[in-house]
């Protein structure tokens, strides 16, 4: 009995023993199974179209130069006026009393110099008389001159295309140098903002020509050109881009009014970066990375740089890829440097969406 109970003992330990040795094999040579894919070139279409805001480039305050009553104001907010065209008046009549008073003085100093310029050759006068009385005709003449200015400023021209945004005077109002009457929406000077993705922010060098159109009816395509754009990417990897009307908008551009902007691209956009999974590059330090699976099954570590984002979400990375390796995409989190890997085609089923 005791002999039996010995061999039984001796059997569970061999076996025991053999589990032991074969889970250690195991363990050693467990295979991460991984999921690939290659970098995608990275371009974007020829042409594409984004929405954009008319905006105004400025606002100018409009004022007269000299004080006084106001006459007429021949404009009304939201009225489109044309660089040059008359915008207001001032009462001239005060004004037009001291002008008169000035061309008498001037008059009559003007003969009473001509009268001293005769004794002067006739050297009964001294030259020293002479120019006391040919000095006070020039201040007389810059006198006149300013109050014929003063006439001139009493009418305020629109110094720029636009429309009047805001009237702050009516007729008969007193009104100070200085102090502006309306104000004016530069219809010359309006700009455009867009968001665009980054693909086109690296390749902005390569834009071939930009239009805008607005969506009334019979609205024809705009040239533009770009005047700005931010080096940050906002919080949905978008780029601000400024543009500017090559020509005076139609009367129908105005400022808040949504706008379609068209950049056609030169032929041969793309140039030599590639698009990945976002989730197939990881942190190794200070530097985004992937892994490349090599031919020999193993995986290495290779250093990229993400320069944005794309439409769609993946990530733009440099020519640090020639576009031909196999780039784990899935299973980047437990793998080490020259491992060996198992390449499977799609995710199992205990591992839905490739998360390991």
């Amino acid at each position: 009995m005791k002999s039996n109970i010995l061999l039984t003992a001796s059997v569970l330990t061999l076996v025991l023993n053999s589990c032991g040795k074969n889970d250690a094999a195991n363990q050693q040579t467990t295979t991460h199974c991984v999921m690939t894919v290659m970098p995608q070139t990275a371009g974007i279409q020829k042409e594409k179209t984004y929405s954009g805001i008319v905006k105004e480039a400025r606002e100018i305050n409009v004022a007269f130069k000299t004080a006084g009553q106001l006459e007429q104001v021949y404009v009304k907010e939201g009225t489109f006026v044309k660089e040059g065209q008359l915008v207001a008046a001032l009462d001239t009549k005060d004004y037009m009393l001291a002008l008169n008073n000035a061309q008498i003085q001037y008059d009559q100093m003007s003969r009473e110099v001509e009268r001293l310029k005769k004794l002067r050759e006739g050297k009964s006068i001294s030259v020293n008389d002479f120019d006391k009385a040919a000095s006070g005709l020039e201040r007389l003449a810059i006198q006149l001159q300013n109050e014929k200015n003063r006439i001139s400023y009493c009418k305020l021209y629109a110094p720029v295309s636009g429309y009047v945004q805001k009237v702050n005077f009516d007729k008969a109002e007193m009104v100070d140098a200085g102090t502006p009457i309306v104000t004016l929406l530069d219809n010359g000077n309006m700009e455009v903002e867009i968001n665009v993705p980054a693909e086109l922010y690296t390749q902005k060098a390569k834009i071939s020509s930009i239009s805008g159109k607005t969506n009334i009816a019979d609205s024809k395509e705009t040239p533009m050109r770009i005047i700005g754009m931010t080096p940050k990417a906002d919080g949905n990897q978008l780029y601000q881009m400024k543009l500017a009307f090559a020509k005076v908008p139609g009367k129908e551009v105005t400022a808040g009014m949504n706008i379609g902007v068209t950049i056609v691209m030169k032929e041969g956009a793309a140039k030599s970066t590639f698009t990945l999974p976002i989730h197939s590059i990881f942190k190794s330090g200070n530097d985004d990375c992937v892994w490349i699976v090599n031919a020999d099954s193993t995986v290495s570590k290779k250093v990229v740089k993400v320069e944005g984002l794309d439409s769609k979400g993946d990530a733009m990375v440099g020519n640090q890829l020639n576009g031909t390796e196999q780039i784990v995409k899935a299973g980047v989190a437990f793998l080490t440097d020259g491992e060996k890997v198992k390449v499977i085609s799609k995710p199992s089923e205990t591992n839905v969406g490739g998360l390991k």
